[in-house]
């Protein structure tokens, strides 16, 4: 007989009133000092029935108050019922876009993890690439659009997110009419360069005038024949919003062009000064145009119910890229110094005159160094600041990739392309996107099968 007046934990847990449930569980969890469970492996589940349908609400009805099975069992008294809410409309299909705010949210602010993972290999994904490659030079170009779709699917089938694959439904003639249309504007443009330098210019002028809209059509036609378990994605974007983004980068570079005629034909010194500001303006005006086309491209990505927004102003990308700029400029000018003192010393021990031709490799040498040690580094930052502002109020991206990591993987595929003309690339490919997605995860607060319960599969 147990003197002391106190209870063990489960006899006191065992004859606890339903009210008191959830202090006796606090109790319990206090007297058992019980620590915390590990995660358990990911384990294979199926979707559930849409939000609100009638086996959904008896699913939760009976998972609402699990304990008072355990105490029927042990012969403590039935609760006394309490009256059952209204039964929900049927939902004959998936809940609409706009009803994104009354997604059912995990209880008590909690964050779920959804994994990104990458499966594909390397060897296999190089025998695709090349056998595209061989049929794209046999058919002189025609294979194109086929082999591209074959190498994008390969890539999004073995990328799974939170253990669904991706896919890509895209039908190569589609891309195989808008490849028709660029050749056609690339020869227009070509065939009016032949006749007169002015009518080139007034072509290619019309050429970028259209080339937004082509950009625009196959941008949506990616997106939205590209699947998550067979649930569509979809890219909601106009003509003014395209326009929008592309509009002052296509301005700028047409005026530049027109002013470099008209600077030429004039023959002036003054107007190649007037003119190099306006090249350097328009350089300075580059990390904003960049921040405007990631902000059209992040910012009109719809997933089901949610869409996705990018929360990143345009000074934090202009600090990164005028950075980047800085250093790629200190490293030119030190390559240079090197290569004038290799120079002055060839010179100095054979006393003959330099050929233009070893001027021009030293100059290209010099800035394809500058721009190899600086590009990764800025890329790699690029990349992990542009994905961690995408997200909502439901989902966020979080890159955990590691910048030094990366830059080491992305200055050696560039050695190696080097060294072995362009034919490493699908290897390069492989490891670079494996190491993009398997350092990125999504953090919901909604449950997986919350979102695809209100997404429609295709």
């Amino acid at each position: 007989m147990n003197r002391s007046g106190a209870r063990s934990p489960a006899r006191a847990l065992r004859l606890t009133p339903v009210g008191r449930w959830s202090s006796a569980l606090k109790a319990v969890g206090a007297a058992l000092s019980v620590q915390a469970v590990p995660d358990r492996p990911a384990q294979a589940w199926t979707w559930p029935d849409p939000i609100g349908s009638r086996r959904a609400a008896g699913a939760a009805a009976s998972s609402e108050h699990p304990g008072h099975a355990l105490e029927a069992g042990a012969g403590a008294p039935a609760p006394t019922a309490a009256p059952a809410p209204p039964a929900p409309p049927v939902l004959t299909q998936a809940v609409p876009w706009r009803a994104a705010e009354a997604l059912p949210c995990l209880p008590n602010g909690a964050i779920d993890t959804w994994p990104v993972a990458f499966t594909g290999a390397d060897a296999a994904y190089a025998r695709l690439w090349f056998q595209g490659v061989l049929l794209t030079l046999l058919t002189l170009g025609g294979y194109l659009p086929w082999a591209r779709i074959a190498c994008r699917r390969y890539l999004l089938q073995h990328t799974r997110v939170a253990g669904q694959p991706l896919d890509d439904h895209r039908s190569p003639w589609a891309m195989l009419v808008r490849q028709c249309l660029l050749l056609s504007l690339l020869g227009g443009v070509v065939l009016a360069a032949a006749g007169s330098l002015v009518m080139g210019l007034a072509a290619a002028t019309l050429a970028l005038a259209v080339w937004p809209m082509l950009k625009l059509l196959g941008l949506s036609q990616r997106l939205q024949r590209t699947t998550w378990a067979r649930r569509p994605m979809a890219f909601e974007a106009g003509l003014l919003d395209i326009y929008q983004a592309l509009g002052w980068p296509l301005v700028g570079v047409a005026l530049l062009v027109w002013s470099w005629l008209a600077v030429a034909w004039w023959g002036h010194a003054a107007g190649w000064v007037l003119w190099g500001m306006a090249l350097g303006g328009c350089l300075l005006a580059v990390p904003g145009w960049c921040w405007a086309w990631l902000h059209f491209r992040q910012s009109h990505l719809r997933l089901g119910p949610l869409r996705v927004r990018w929360r990143l102003g345009p000074d934090a990308l202009s600090s990164l890229m005028l950075q980047a700029l800085g250093a790629t400029l200190l490293l030119l000018v030190f390559n240079l110094g090197l290569a004038s003192i290799c120079l002055a010393a060839l010179l100095w021990w054979q006393a003959t005159g330099v050929p233009a031709w070893a001027l021009a490799v030293l100059l290209v040498a010099s800035v394809g160094v500058a721009v190899g040690l600086v590009w990764p580094q800025a890329h790699a930052r690029a990349h992990k600041l542009v994905w961690n502002r995408t997200g909502n109020r439901h989902v966020r991206v979080r890159c955990r990739l590691r910048v030094p990591a990366i830059v080491r993987m992305q200055r050696r595929h560039g050695l190696l392309l080097v060294l072995t003309l362009g034919l490493y690339w699908p290897w390069a490919q492989i490891q670079a996107r494996r190491a993009r997605l398997n350092a990125t995860v999504l953090q919901a607060r909604v449950g997986v099968a919350v979102l695809a319960a209100h997404w429609p599969v295709k």
